[in-house]
């Protein structure tokens, strides 16, 4: 294998040698390193000022990027807790008004309990009622029967017997009754 080697500006040693493939690779890499200090050696200080700048643009560039993403982590964390503030106050608010529909739930429930109770005792009454005014109507009509006669809300019996008063009154207390106390001119034509 032959490898050039640059001595200066225009000798050119060509060396025979055998060498493996990664050291030929590797002494390459020297030679091309050597030539890039010696090209910056000749260019001078322009070069040199070229290198200085890229490196301080680079750095700048570096310092920047850092504060871009501070001020953004800054920014989005302060962006967050807004919104777990927010989420915090509205997940209470609806915590509160879960307590507030459940009391309301729980009263109504109540309510309804008590509205039920009442419902099956007003249910319960009539039926006592109704008994009460079916055995009310067939003793009216036992009575009537029995030639008792309706006026207003009052049943009369009217003797054809002529007794004396305290007779009479006997009579009317052995049927459950008691002699009329007439207390207006309708009542004294249906007696009569």
């Amino acid at each position: 294998m032959a490898v050039s080697v640059s001595a200066g500006d225009s000798e050119i040693i060509e060396v025979e040698t055998n060498l493996s493939e990664d050291s030929a690779n590797y002494f390459n890499m020297k030679i091309n390193r050597a030539k890039k200090t010696e090209a910056v050696q000749k260019s001078g200080p322009a070069g040199k000022m070229l290198y200085i700048l890229v490196g301080v643009s680079f750095g700048l560039m570096c310092v920047l990027q850092v504060t871009l993403n501070i001020s953004l982590h800054l920014a989005h964390s302060n962006f967050l807790e807004e919104q777990i503030k927010w989420l915090e106050t509205s997940y209470n608010n609806l915590t509160e008004e879960k307590k507030q529909l459940q009391i309301s739930y729980n009263n109504l429930t109540e309510e309804k309990k008590q509205l039920q109770t009442s419902y099956n005792n007003l249910t319960e009454e009539k039926k006592h009622l109704q008994i009460s005014y079916n055995n009310l109507t067939k003793e009216r009509d036992k009575f009537t029967e029995l030639e008792w006669r309706t006026f207003n809300t009052s049943l009369y019996y009217i003797s054809n017997d002529y007794k004396t008063w305290e007779d009479s009154r006997q009579d009317c207390l052995k049927r459950g009754a008691d002699l009329a106390v007439i207390n207006s001119e309708e009542e004294q034509v249906f007696i009569s």
